[in-house]
């Protein structure tokens, strides 16, 4: 009997690296594999195994065609990091950039609010078992109880802190100089952020309240410029206005290196 899901992972990691391709795998194999029911499947990702939802938006693409999933970044990743650097994963969702980063460094913290969503990322590093720290808190200016958006779109990597006052679920947060000194780390090499437009509250606060000696040498940040109006403020104008420089720009993220030392 021919495996259906072995024939669409075999059609979607043949894609190439150009701009839309993944439009294969969302607009065609995810919805035809996803016309049943399906429940969640532990594949190979990039060398590393992991518990996949095919209905989710990232999980679908880390299932049918990972090798297109931030490529640029996971380029920047193995290229940049090196034995003994510290990476920072802020809003980790399932753990994939934690784990890319693990073929280079030990020093690993991922961060995730959603307690759901934390226990797969904990699930992904088990699976592989390796030593990577966690916590499961959401990130801010302050120490403060803030309600976390309950996504129902397939997209658990878009639950938000902005616009929640109604609805979702309470989350503990921490500003990001009080994680950073509670888990004992006084260097960045590179910092990851994605965490749906809070991200410009989270680093005014960092950049006010810390020594230059602790800022990231690199920081990976989501930033959708139509979506900006939905954040809290231009992290990307705010990081260059304290020595970063943009030195690469993808379809989601902006990568920024500081030059101020």
């Amino acid at each position: 009997m021919i495996n259906e899901l072995h024939i669409y992972k075999l059609i979607g990691r043949s894609l190439p690296q150009v701009h839309h391709a993944s439009g294969v795998v969302n607009r065609i194999i995810k919805p035809i594999y996803n016309r049943k029911k399906r429940g969640f499947i532990i594949s190979e990702v990039l060398g590393f195994k992991m518990e996949l939802n095919p209905t989710e938006c990232v999980d679908g693409n880390l299932l049918f065609c990972p090798q297109l999933y931030d490529y640029v970044e996971m380029d920047f990743l193995d290229k940049n990091l090196t034995e003994g650097d510290t990476f920072l994963d802020v809003g980790s969702h399932i753990g994939f950039y934690s784990l890319a980063a693990s073929k280079k460094t030990n020093s690993i913290l991922a961060i995730e609010a959603s307690p759901h969503t934390y226990k797969r990322l904990k699930k992904n590093i088990q699976l592989n078992s390796l030593n990577i720290k966690t916590a499961n808190y959401g990130v801010s200016d302050t120490s403060e109880l803030l309600k976390l958006s309950l996504n129902s779109d397939n997209n658990s990597g878009g639950q938000t802190f902005i616009n929640t006052k109604d609805s979702g679920i309470e989350i503990q947060c921490h500003s990001l100089k009080h994680i950073l000194s509670e888990h004992g780390i006084s260097e960045v090499k590179i910092m990851k952020i994605d965490v749906e437009g809070f991200e410009y509250k989270i680093f005014k606060h960092f950049l006010e309240n810390n020594e230059k000696s602790i800022y990231p040498k690199f920081i990976i940040t989501e930033f959708l410029v139509n979506e900006v109006h939905k954040s809290t403020g231009n992290q990307v104008e705010l990081l260059e206005s304290y020595g970063y420089e943009q030195i690469m720009e993808t379809h989601y993220n902006r990568i920024l290196e500081f030059k101020n030392s």
